[in-house]
Order: structure tokens, then sequence, then C-alpha cells
């Protein structure tokens, strides 16, 4: 059973396959017992079946229990509990509980350090992994140290056009970017594509992969006249290799539609959004988590051209999937929350925005850190509807929280800080109509702050 369920999974044909793979589970349990190896990989495996599925809380039970029981019946050194402690990891990064996932990754990391050595390739996996909630948490010169050091041994060990090797060097420019040291990761980038392209050619999975690194670190540098042309190039490339119907062309199709409508582009981004979502509905299913995102970058481009009914009801379709899907708090979560409460005060819905504003930006500010774009964001949201309701101090405190935040997370004059900024004036400029002749001053002064920061060089 199986084996028939793996080889039904590696064909994703996952509802023919979970029955089978859970018949085995429940059979090796009565056969073999709750502590057998075999049982514990059952569990491992059924739990992967579930996550491929976009059900990523289901898998929590199961492969919480291959942890619990490894490492009281096998011991923590003993292969198979590293393995099922190193997946736990990776699952908490999933469910985004970024302290849980640090503390797995580096349990494994320690006792593969004791037992195989610093240097080994399953202690720096596991050192790799920590990196993403290391930077979810805003650490990220701990993150990227450990990331270079890592990438130095994969060249060595690897070679540097493995796809390994290719991989770390992704996970090190997401890491520059983070950190809006936007030239260093074009340059990092930039080089690993042109020898990757050299040696393996334009349709080998790594250069595939570099290509959309690039493109996204180039938009985010706004120069989008080469962003642009590098995403054609991405995408006939990833039909050719993967399919136009593989789950990872139908996402990197989806954001090349995002950054249309990040770059004003709307009508050019609607039929990739649309596309992308039904795509998703159709071979991921209407209600994997993937489909979900789907629903939320097309909520937010109806949003812009003012489809206020439809993008709501798109992100009600979105949420039910994330919650099934995800912790309470969760940011993707939280973000659509975000979303659904800036269209419902756009509507004067403000009683059902209110609590929906106020929940994503307190969860966002405690998980993701207060200096976020998405914090800011959810916050902003919460100001205009403080502002609809005419409690000017009120969204005034909100905002310059935000600006503060934002100021001491990130380098002067970024667009976060600019946007922080205008959202002040316009605070003011409201309350001034409102209340004419009230805090004129306050404008004048956000207005000279934004002039001072001069023409925009960053982000």
């Amino acid at each position: 059973m199986g084996n028939l369920g793996n080889a039904l999974t590696v064909k994703r044909d996952f509802a023919a396959a979970k029955p089978l793979l859970r018949e085995a589970m429940d059979g090796r349990r009565r056969v073999q017992g709750n502590e057998a190896i075999a049982t514990l990989t059952s569990l491992n495996t059924y739990g992967t079946l579930l996550i491929t599925q976009g059900q990523i809380t289901r898998t929590e039970p199961y492969w919480r229990e291959a942890y619990e029981t490894s490492r009281s019946v096998l011991g923590p050194d003993h292969p198979e509990s590293l393995v099922f402690t190193a997946n736990m990891g990776g699952l908490m990064t999933e469910l985004g509980r970024w302290s849980e996932a640090e503390k797995f990754y580096r349990e494994a990391a320690d006792t593969f350090a004791r037992v195989r050595g610093a240097e080994h390739p399953s202690t720096l996996v596991c050192l790799q992994g920590k990196c993403f909630p290391l930077s979810r948490q805003a650490r990220y010169a701990e993150a990227g140290e450990i990331l270079r050091r890592f990438l130095d041994t994969r060249r060595k060990v690897l070679g540097p056009e493995h796809l390994k090797t290719l991989r770390t060097v992704l996970r090190l420019g997401s890491n520059l970017r983070d950190q809006e040291r936007l030239g260093e990761a074009e340059l990092l980038l930039r080089e690993t594509l042109d020898s990757s392209r050299r040696a393996l050619g334009l349709e080998s999975v790594g250069t595939i992969e570099l290509m959309a690194a690039l493109r996204e670190t180039l938009a985010r540098s706004r120069k989008f006249e080469e962003s642009n042309a590098l995403a054609i190039k991405h995408l006939a490339a990833s039909d050719r290799v993967f399919g136009k119907h593989h789950p990872s062309t139908i996402t990197s199709r989806i954001r090349y539609g995002d950054s249309l409508r990040n770059q004003g582009r709307l009508a050019d981004a609607q039929p990739l959004l649309r596309g992308g979502l039904e795509a998703h509905r159709r071979v991921s299913g209407s209600q994997h988590i993937e489909t979900a995102f789907a629903l939320d970058n097309l909520a937010a481009l109806l949003t812009e051209t003012g489809n206020l009914d439809e993008s709501e009801a798109l992100l009600r379709e979105a949420l039910p999937i994330f919650e099934a899907n995800l912790r309470p708090d969760a940011p993707p979560l939280r973000r659509t929350t975000t979303s659904l409460a800036d269209i419902l005060t756009k509507q004067g819905k403000l009683d059902e925005a209110e609590p929906l504003a106020r929940t994503a930006a307190a969860e966002l500010a405690r998980v993701e850190g207060k200096g976020t774009l998405s914090t800011q964001r959810a916050r902003e949201t919460l100001a205009q509807l403080l502002i609809a309701r005419k409690d000017f101090a009120a969204a005034e405190a909100m905002l310059l929280e935000s600006h503060h935040d934002v100021a001491e997370s990130k380098p002067a004059g970024t667009r976060a800080e600019r946007a922080a900024m205008k959202q002040l004036i316009a605070l003011y400029e409201a309350w001034e109509a409102a209340e004419p002749g009230k805090d004129a001053q306050g404008k004048n002064l956000w207005r000279n702050k934004l002039e001072a920061l001069g023409p925009q060089t960053q982000p």
C-alpha cells in the first residue's frame, strides 16, 4: 500500500494516494506497534502528503508524534530522530512559528555537529534551515553570516554550479534583499546567473530559479524594464522545462502579474493574475494554500481598480483556506485580514473592519516585527479607519509609531519611510479639513521632512 501510495504521490494523484498511505500507516501501527521505525516513517510520509496538498496544520500531530517517539525510543542521536527533528524545523517555518522553528533547527544542527562534525552537509543544511526563521525575527546579520559560511562550503564541496550551491546563493540573495542591500543582492545573483548559464545552459533548474530571483531583485530596485524582460524569458524557460501547468510555473506567472500591478500596469497584470488563480484551482485544488495566495493577489489588483465587491468576495474565499492551513496569527492570514479590513473601510463598514484591522496590526507587530512592511500596512489601514471615524488623535499616534519603527529598522529614505511620511501628511490634511486651523503645522513639518530626504535613492 505504502509503495503504491508513494508512486501516486510522485504522479501528483494525491486523492488516490491519501487513503493508501493512511491505510499503510494504520496497518503498521497494528502490526508493528507505534514505536517501530516503519511506523514512524509512515507518519512522516503521510504528513508530507498533507503538506503537498496544502494542509499544513494537519501535518503537525503526525510529525510531532514521529519526533517525540523517535527521541524517546531511539535516542536523540539516531539518524531517524535527527531527520524528524529537522522536519519539525521546516514545519514550524511553514506555520510561521519562528522561535519554535529556530529551536528545532538548532537542536538538529547541534546534534549533527556532535555526531558527524561541524562541516558535515547535514549540519550545514540544518544551519541553513535556521536562517529563514532568524530573518523573520529581523536577525538578518546572524542569518547572513550562516549563509555565507554555508555557501563557501557548498562551493568547495559541490562546486559553484551545483543546484544545491545555486539555491544557497538564492537564499543569500533573499537575505540581502531583506536588509535592503539590493545592490549587493543584484551583483551576487547576476554573477551567479551568468556562470550558471555558461555551465548549465538556459534551461537548467538552477538557471531558471536564479532568473526569478534576479527579476524580483531588479523589480525591488525599480529597474522595471530589465526586470520585465527577464520575467518574460524566465516564464518561457519555465514553460519549456516544467510545463505551463506546473505549480511553480503558475506561481511565477502570478508573481510577474503582481510585479506589473506594483508598476501600475493593471490592465497587463489582470489576465496573468486571473489566469494564475484559475490554473491553481484546476491543478492544486480550490482549498489549497497556493490558491488562497492567488486569490489574495487578484484581490489586491481589483482593489486598485475600484472593484471592491469582487475583491471582498475573493478575500472572503481566501480567509477560510488560510485559517484551515495556518495558525491564527500566521502572517499570510493577517495580511489578508488587513486587505479585507481596508476594503470594508473603503465601503464604510467600519464596525466590521475595526476588529479585523486591530487584530492584524497587533499580531503582525508581534510575530513579524514592528518595522516590517506588513505591519506598516496594517497600522496604516487601522489609521485610515480611525480617520474615517474622525478619531484623528488616535490615528496620529498610530502613524507616528509606524514611522518611528520603520525609520529604526530600515535605511533612511526608503519607499517605506516615504510612505509613512505621506500617510502623516494625509492625516493632517484630513484633520485640518475637519477642524480648520488644526495641525497645519504638523502637515508642514512632515512635508519639510519628506522634501529633506531629496530624490529617492533607496528602494
